[in-house]
């Protein structure tokens, strides 16, 4: 099976830190400058460790290393609302990992208050949807 990406549009808050941590998720998967990004996303920044505490690996960035999914991925929902905002269907990701985000865009020329919004999107493992 293939499934196509899912694109997320958000709005990025006052402090940029919804963007940031999604900023910090993929620079550490693809680990641009040099190799310890990715070693510091899985054994610091990532809320699933890949490594026990005090658990000493070697293997960061040699080809065909092993390299423990759960620190790398995560589970995400969407839920999906009826007219008067009442739950109708849970969309379930497992295993999901952003894969671009979109640029912050700054424009001082508004006439009005706009809020900043980002798209991001994301590969999957598979998807379940449960009616609620």
């Amino acid at each position: 099976m293939d499934y196509s990406g899912l694109t997320v549009e958000f709005m990025v808050d006052e402090y940029l830190e919804n963007y940031i941590s999604l900023h910090n998720w993929i620079t550490g998967l693809g680990f641009p400058q040099d190799r310890q990004e990715f070693k510091t996303y899985r054994d610091v920044t990532s809320n699933t460790p890949a490594n026990p505490a005090g658990a000493v690996q070697s293997d960061i960035g040699k080809v065909g290393a092993a390299t423990p999914d759960k620190s790398m991925y995560s589970d995400a929902f969407i839920m999906i609302l009826s007219n008067k905002n009442n739950p109708i269907l849970e969309i379930n990701f497992e295993d999901i990992f952003p894969t671009s985000i979109g640029d912050l865009s700054y424009n001082q020329d508004a006439a009005s208050l706009e809020y900043m919004k980002v798209t991001a999107e994301f590969a999957y493992k598979i998807y379940t949807m449960t009616t609620l």
